[in-house]
C-alpha cells in the first residue's frame, strides 16, 4: 500500500486482484479535496464504492496517471520527464551523438532519450529526424537495446527517410520501416513487441475510433507490458498547433497513456469545448460544436508541456518569408455554363465541390451505361497559366531548374505531366500510386529514376525537373529546397496537407536570395473559397451546398 498526496489531498492505493483474475487499484481518500475527486473520475473504469473508496482499472495508463498526479511519487515513471540529465549514462557517452547537430536538434536529441516516450512537436524543416535517428543509434548502442526497432511513416516520408539514411550513412540491424496501412499486418507476424517505434507524421493517429489508431494503442501498451521502462515511443509531427485542439488525445494517448488524465476521448472533448444540439435532416440529433472554452485552450499547453516538444523555424533558422500569390484567369463562357449546370447534378455540397473543382481543372470524370468510369478533358487557362511559369523559369537567369506543381486529382496530373515534358521539362511524379520517372524529349539528363537525392543535386542532375505530386499524397516527408517555386494547380481539401506541402521548400537549405514564392492559380469562384478556407485552417467540407451554389 502506498500513500500518495494529490491535489492538496491524499490517499492510498492498493493493489488488488480479484478470484476471477481482474487486476484492480484501491484508491482510498484519506483527505478529501475536491481537485482530486475530479481527477479520480477521469481515471480508466473509475468506480465509486463509497466512504471515500475509488476502484480503477490497474492498468499502464492507471498507474501513470497516479504516478503524474503525484509527482512521481507512485512508481517514479514520471522522474524521466522532471530531468534535463542523462537517464542511461555520463555526459561522454552521448557528446558523440550531438555532433553535426544544431543546438536545437541536440535539445530534442536529449528530450528523446532522457523521456523516452515523447512527442517532437518541431515545424517542418527544423531537422527532427536526424535528431530521432541519432537517438535511436543512443538507445542501440549505449543502453543495448537488441529488440526490434520499427519506423512507421507515410510512403513520402519513408522516401525522405531512406534519403536521411543515406546521407548520414546510419545503419541499423533488426528495424523495419514501413507505412501505417501495414500497420496490422506487422503485428500480426512478430511474437514480441518491439522496443522503439517512432510514428513520423503521427498527426496520423489522430481520429481516435480510426483502426490504425486503436493498433497503435495496443501496441504501445504491449510494449509496456513486455519492455516497462526499457522502451521508446517518438512520435514526430510537423504541425506542432493543429488547427484542431481534439487532434491531441489520441496522439498522447499512443505515445504516453495517461498524460491526459481524460480516461476518454468524450470526456476530453467535453473538457476543452462547449456542444449544444443539432438536428438531423432524418429528424435526429447529434452533439454540435459551439465554441472552445478559453481558459481550458490557453492551459492545454501547459498540459502538454514535458511530453510535446514544440519547435518553431522562425527561432532557429533564418529562412525567406513565404510570399503568395494568386494568378486569376477568367474563365471562359462555356465553362461557366457548365458550373451552373452542375448545380442541377449534385444534392450534396461536397459532391458539388469535387465536380467544380474537377471542371476548374479541366476535365470531367463520366461514366458509361456499364458503370466504367473515364475522363473528358476541356481546355483550360490554367494550362496556360502553367506553360507561361515554365518558360519564365526557363529563361531565368541562373538557370533555376527546380520547380514543385501540386494537383488533387490523378487526371490533373496525367494532363500536367504531358504539358510538362512538351515545355522540355522531366517529370518526378508522386501521387497515390507510387513514383514515377518522365523523361522529356530533350533531357540532359540519361534515364535515371528520379529522387530526392537527385532532385537536390543540381550539380551532377542540370537538367530541369519538375516536382509534380498529390498534395496529400506527396506533401509530407520530402526536401525540395532547390526549388524558390510552388505552384498549386488546384488543392486537396485538408488543410494540414497544404501546411505539410508548403514547407517542403521552407525549410533547412532554402535560399534567402531566390526566396519562396507560393502561387495558387484561381479558375473559378470555387477555388479562391478553398484557398481561403485552407488559409484560415478550416476543413472545406463545412461547406454548404447553399454557400457553393451562391459563388456561381
Amino acid at each position: 500500500m502506498k500513500k500518495l498526496k494529490i491535489m492538496q489531498g491524499e490517499c492510498t492505493v492498493e493493489e488488488w486482484s480479484s478470484i476471477n483474475g481482474k487486476s484492480k487499484l484501491k484508491i482510498n481518500v484519506t483527505k478529501y479535496s475536491a481537485q482530486l475527486a475530479g481527477e479520480l473520475k477521469g481515471f480508466d473504469t473509475a468506480k465509486y464504492e463509497g466512504q471515500g473508496l475509488w476502484v480503477v482499472k490497474d492498468c499502464p495508463r492507471n498507474r501513470f496517471t497516479l504516478d503524474l498526479l503525484s509527482g512521481g511519487g507512485y512508481n517514479g515513471a514520471y522522474q524521466s520527464y522532471c530531468t534535463n540529465g542523462s537517464s542511461g549514462g555520463s555526459t561522454e557517452s552521448y557528446t558523440s551523438y550531438r555532433e553535426g547537430m544544431w543546438e536545437h536538434q541536440r535539445r530534442s536529441f536529449l528530450f528523446k532519450i532522457n523521456r523516452k516516450r515523447v512527442v517532437d512537436a518541431g515545424e517542418m524543416g527544423v531537422g527532427k529526424t536526424l535528431s530521432t535517428l541519432r537517438a535511436l543509434k543512443y538507445f542501440r548502442e549505449v543502453l543495448q537495446w537488441y529488440h526490434k526497432f520499427w519506423w512507421i511513416a507515410p510512403n513520402s516520408g519513408l522516401t525522405s527517410l531512406r534519403t536521411q539514411l543515406k546521407k548520414w550513412d546510419i545503419h541499423f540491424v533488426n528495424w523495419k520501416l514501413f507505412n501505417y496501412h501495414s500497420l496490422e499486418r506487422e503485428m500480426e507476424q512478430i511474437h514480441q513487441a518491439p522496443q522503439v517505434v517512432v510514428f513520423d507524421e503521427c498527426h496520423a493517429l489522430k481520429n481516435p475510433g480510426a483502426r490504425r489508431t486503436q493498433l497503435a494503442i495496443t501496441l504501445t501498451e504491449e510494449m509496456e507490458k513486455v519492455h516497462g521502462d526499457n522502451c521508446a515511443v517518438i512520435g514526430l509531427t510537423g504541425t506542432p498547433a493543429p488547427e484542431d485542439h481534439f487532434d491531441w488525445w489520441s496522439i498522447c494517448e499512443v505515445i504516453r497513456p495517461g498524460w491526459l488524465r481524460e480516461a476518454s476521448f468524450n470526456k476530453f472533448k467535453y473538457r476543452i469545448a462547449e456542444f449544444g444540439t443539432g438536428q438531423r435532416a432524418d429528424g435526429g440529433s447529434y452533439p454540435q460544436f459551439l465554441k472552445w472554452r478559453d481558459h481550458e485552450i490557453q492551459i492545454l499547453p501547459k498540459r502538454l508541456e514535458g511530453l510535446v516538444q514544440v519547435t518553431w523555424k522562425k527561432d532557429c533558422l533564418d529562412l525567406p518569408e513565404k510570399v503568395y500569390e494568386v494568378i486569376e484567369v477568367e474563365p471562359a463562357p462555356e465553362i461557366l455554363r457548365a458550373a451552373r449546370m452542375l448545380k442541377n447534378t449534385a444534392s450534396r455540397a461536397i459532391e458539388l465541390h469535387n465536380k467544380l473543382r474537377q471542371l476548374s481543372d479541366g476535365f470531367q470524370y463520366v461514366r458509361n451505361d456499364e458503370g466504367e468510369r473515364s475522363v473528358a478533358f476541356a481546355e483550360t487557362k490554367k494550362d496556360e497559366v502553367i506553360r507561361e511559369l515554365l518558360q519564365q523559369h526557363t529563361k531565368e537567369e541562373g538557370g533555376n531548374n527546380r520547380i514543385v506543381i501540386y494537383a488533387a486529382f490523378t487526371a490533373s496530373m496525367d494532363k500536367l505531366t504531358k504539358i510538362c515534358l512538351e515545355e522540355g521539362w522531366n517529370v518526378w511524379r508522386y501521387d497515390g500510386r507510387g513514383q514515377l520517372s518522365f523523361h522529356a524529349k530533350s533531357s540532359e539528363i540519361g534515364r535515371v529514376n528520379f529522387s530526392e537525392s537527385i532532385y537536390q543535386d543540381t550539380l551532377c542532375f542540370e537538367g530541369r525537373i519538375v516536382f509534380l505530386g498529390n498534395p496529400e499524397a506527396a506533401g509530407q516527408g520530402l526536401t525540395l529546397t532547390p526549388a524558390a517555386t510552388i505552384v498549386y494547380y488546384s488543392n486537396s481539401f485538408k488543410s494540414q496537407y497544404r501546411v505539410q506541402s508548403e514547407d517542403r521548400i521552407h525549410r533547412f537549405g532554402a535560399s534567402k536570395e531566390r526566396g519562396c514564392r507560393i502561387i495558387d492559380i484561381v479558375h473559378l469562384p470555387t477555388d479562391r473559397l478553398v484557398i481561403e478556407k485552407l488559409h484560415a485552417k478550416r476543413e472545406v467540407e463545412e461547406n454548404t451546398l447553399s454557400e457553393i451554389e451562391a459563388l456561381l
